[in-house]
């Protein structure tokens, strides 16, 4: 089973996702069946926001919610937070609402480029999976030494044996702040691959405050969107779902490259209508 959406619900183009609704996540889901939460990387939610995104969205709906950016080391500076424990606790304590309704698909643990493969990190990856427990939980890495000819088999074995879900990226190839495409499942149940485009020379420049703008300015061809399908198909083979998010959306083209993709796959979802929706959330 494959099911595509997009990162966060807000800004996507007006020709491909509805205008002009009051609530866009409501728009959104008469699109798509996925999304992935990003504001939870930057901010620990309130549990009020969960509450309103499970009871605005359909039954069918689901959601991969993107770690708190302390719990994967990309905070600088000093955290809000006494302990890590207490950190993953509020962070699980947060979310309840949406795996109490059945509507967490996965919590995305995306670590930072400088999270290079060695003994310390591997520890650290241990430590986050006791913490999330039976929680369904992806892992994508930014650095290339985990995938390195000599400890790409030994990478994908540790997350096969810990119960990781691989997030598999399809980025910039520049060294060592990105991963190459690797498309293999390490969970039986779920697979996760995220489009970030492919702006290379963006990717390696500077950062700033507009560093997303430029960073995910990136329109995926046909033809690129084509050999992704074969891949997919594959990975069907050996994952029961396969989840697709699209990340390129700087200049509005992830939601036209996701239904794009979704053509090539004939996938069909037929969400209900907003309107419709708050008929029965009151």
């Amino acid at each position: 089973m494959i099911h595509i959406g997009l990162t966060g619900w807000n800004d996507h183009h007006p020709t491909v996702i509805s205008a002009g609704h009051s609530n866009k996540l409501q728009a959104y889901s008469a699109h798509f069946p996925l999304v992935e939460v990003d504001s939870s990387f930057y901010a620990m939610q309130p549990i009020r926001n969960y509450e309103k995104w499970s009871r605005v969205t359909p039954t069918d709906f689901r959601f991969v919610i993107k770690a708190y950016q302390g719990m994967t080391g990309h905070q600088r500076g000093e955290s809000p937070f006494a302990t890590k424990r207490e950190m993953f606790a509020a962070f699980l304590h947060s979310i309840t609402p949406v795996v109490d309704a059945a509507k967490l698909k996965m919590v995305l643990f995306q670590y930072p480029p400088w999270f290079d493969c060695n003994r310390q990190n591997v520890d650290v990856l241990r430590y986050t999976k006791e913490k999330m427990g039976d929680l369904p939980v992806a892992l994508e890495f930014r650095h290339q030494s985990w995938f390195t000819p000599e400890m790409r088999e030994k990478t994908l074995h540790f997350m096969v044996q810990e119960g990781w879900i691989h997030s598999i990226a399809d980025e910039p190839q520049v060294d060592p702040g990105s991963v190459p495409i690797v498309p293999h499942a390490t969970n039986p149940e779920l697979t996760l691959i995220r489009f970030h485009g492919r702006n290379r020379q963006a990717w390696l420049g500077p950062g700033g405050e507009n560093w997303r703008e430029t960073r995910y300015l990136y329109q995926y061809s046909m033809d690129e969107l084509s050999e992704w399908a074969a891949r997919i198909r594959e990975l069907e083979q050996s994952s029961k779902e396969v989840c697709i998010l699209f990340n390129n959306n700087s200049g509005g083209h992830a939601a036209g490259n996701a239904k794009q993709l979704a053509e090539l796959l004939d996938v069909e979802y037929h969400g209900e209508p907003p309107g419709q929706i708050s008929l029965f959330n009151l």
